[in-house]
């Protein structure tokens, strides 16, 4: 699940997550983490700089492959921007 909020332009984009212990254990909640933030770094540039996302972890998150939750979340980022239009 992904938000995006319009706000304070002499902010840079931020980024937040929410991974619950639903998730998994700290192991599995800090890796979905990790990869969480590298698909934010490398879509960085695709966001203003009054915008804020967040993402939020679901329970089958930690049993996903890297390259398939790179998948949902352009998905989910597509979505929420066809949403914002």
């Amino acid at each position: 699940m992904l938000y995006l909020k319009k706000g304070d332009t002499s902010l840079n984009p931020r980024f937040g997550f929410v991974v619950g212990k639903a998730v998994g254990n700290s192991v599995k909640r800090n890796l979905i983490k990790r990869r969480a933030r590298a698909f934010c770094s490398s879509h960085i540039t695709e966001f203003s700089n009054d915008e804020s996302l967040v993402i939020r972890a679901l329970p089958g998150c930690a049993e996903i492959t890297s390259d398939q939750l790179t998948d949902e979340l352009n998905e989910g980022l597509s979505r929420l921007r066809g949403a914002n239009k």
